[in-house]
């Protein structure tokens, strides 16, 4: 355990944090740092670990240390997940509806494909058929998480909803009768 006291780090909450670094698996950063640990033990001292002040400090300049090198920001996720969110599958096809190449699809199409395969067979009579087949990312997951991060997904009071259907000048006298002192 870190000496409290001084707000140090020992060698084996250095190890727990790489580990943790990972793949945020607590119970097996635990597991590493103290190979002797059962599973039982692992799971229960890896919260308490990170609760920590001096490890939760070094998980959080780490996860720093991590999105600089990665350069992965709050933003760029967003757009990503913006890309799969409005993806149109009839971006991948031209006005005639064949498949438009990989190579010529814009690269937010691409990002937005999780899996594209082509097959071809000959029929009986010689003729090549191809079939294609696409999947694109979980687009109402992808919605899910956008619209938590925008707070969507909680409902306001019943009496904002109300507030809120309200013209102006009643919602204001509303407001201001429901702030007043009462007696």
């Amino acid at each position: 355990m870190a000496d409290k006291a001084k707000g140090t780090v020992t060698e084996a909450h250095r190890r727990f944090v790489d580990e943790y670094l990972i793949d945020s698996n607590g119970t097996r950063a635990y597991r590493v740092a103290y190979p002797g640990a059962s599973y039982a033990a692992a799971r229960t001292n890896a919260g308490r670990l990170l609760a920590l002040p001096t490890v939760a400090r070094e998980v959080r300049a780490g996860r720093a240390a991590q999105r600089r090198r990665t350069r992965v920001t709050a933003d760029r996720v967003l757009r990503e997940l913006a890309v799969i969110a409005f993806s149109d599958i009839g971006d991948l096809f031209d006005p005639d509806g064949r498949p438009i190449p990989v190579q010529q699809l814009d690269p937010a199409t691409r990002r937005a494909i999780a899996a594209r395969t082509v097959s071809s067979a000959t029929d009986a009579s010689g003729v090549l058929n191809e079939k294609f087949h696409v999947r694109l990312w979980d687009k109402l997951r992808a919605l899910d998480l956008l619209a938590r991060h925008l707070g969507l997904d909680r409902l306001p009071p019943p009496l904002t909803v109300i507030l809120n259907a309200l013209p102006d000048p009643i919602r204001a006298k509303v407001v201001a009768a429901l702030s007043a002192p009462r007696a």
